[in-house]
């Protein structure tokens, strides 16, 4: 079985102080790997790069401290960006960051090497056991259908989403202010476009891009929800808007000249990745659950706290009042 988990490295400022290669024919992921590095925010945690060519691409930025590591694209996110908080741990439980300007390449080989690879060991047999529970949840996003949203999950899943061309905004939908929604937007401009899906991270924040040709797709959702719930939302939102250009509309240019056609359905769709996100979270806690019936009627599938009421209505007040 070929491995999850193909190269991995750490780098201390621009030298790599350890690396580990898990897989024979690696070289090209590893030079991949290297040459996105100037493409790395620092103002981010933790960011992913997917080119949909089997591999996703995963970096942790501590300071002056990079960790990556390439994985098959089927293990998902969290077992990788686990597997590099270990070696996070391994390195800053034993040396201290000012001893980082003194370390030289492949000073550290040896040592950490052999720990990345036992990591990489351990990641094989965890990648094993992963739950199924997210694939079931994309294909009920695919599926448009409907289920129950539980009251113990009171908090949004998912804040701001966008459609872009090139760095025009065209259509938006925030439900929630946070600091999160402006860098998404900030970060627009800077997106390295050979990448095909970017996910970063930043306090508590996913902020995740689909980028097509020179359309952008983007949604800001909680890091507790994971990566593929709001990819599959923006594969949605892709779908929604190449379906308008197929019917030989021109492509639009103008900024908000969207906001009026697909702003409801970005909320429609947001509101919905948040009700597939709490069933999966709560899910996993109590399958048996007896007061989750699939056979309620429309208007209970429906039903919301009434604080997030209110917040939708200050949404749709402010959407009206924009299209007067």
């Amino acid at each position: 079985m070929a491995p999850s988990l193909i190269y991995s490295f750490m780098m201390g400022g621009t030298a790599i102080l350890a690396e580990c290669p898990n897989k024979q024919d690696q070289e090209v992921v590893a030079s991949l790997a290297l040459k996105w590095l100037p493409t790395l925010p620092r103002s981010m945690n933790k960011v992913t790069y997917d080119r949909d060519d089997g591999y996703i691409f995963n970096y942790l930025i501590d300071g002056r401290l990079t960790y990556c590591v390439v994985a098959a694209e089927a293990i998902g996110r969290e077992i990788p960006l686990a597997f590099l908080n270990k070696i996070n741990k391994d390195f800053t439980g034993k040396y201290c960051r000012p001893l980082v300007e003194a370390l030289f390449a492949n000073s550290l080989n040896n040592e950490l090497g052999s720990k990345m690879k036992v990591h990489m060991e351990h990641a094989e047999v965890k990648s094993a056991q992963v739950s199924k529970d997210k694939e079931v949840a994309i294909e009920n996003i695919e599926k448009n259908q409907g289920l129950c949203l539980r009251r113990k999950s009171r908090s949004p899943s998912m804040i701001y989403s966008f459609m872009a061309h090139e760095t025009v905004i065209l259509a938006d939908c925030l439900l929630y202010e946070d600091m999160a929604a402006c860098m998404a937007v900030d970060m627009l401009p800077l997106l390295p476009r050979s990448i095909n899906k970017i996910t970063y991270d930043r306090d508590g924040y996913t902020i995740n891009y689909l980028l097509d040709c020179n359309f952008t797709y983007c949604v800001v959702a909680t890091e507790a929800i994971g990566r593929k719930i709001p990819l599959a939302f923006l594969d949605q939102i892709k779908k929604d808007l190449t379906g308008r250009l197929s019917r030989g509309l021109a492509a639009p240019t103008v900024p908000n000249s969207l906001n009026k056609e697909f702003r409801p359905k970005l909320k429609e769709r947001m509101r919905y990745a948040k009700v597939i996100a709490a069933q999966v979270s709560i899910g996993k806690d109590d399958d048996n659950d007896d007061d989750y019936d699939k056979d309620k009627d429309e208007d209970e599938d429906e039903e919301v706290d009434e604080e997030e009421d209110e917040d939708e209505k200050e949404v749709e007040e402010d959407d009206e009042n924009e299209d007067e």
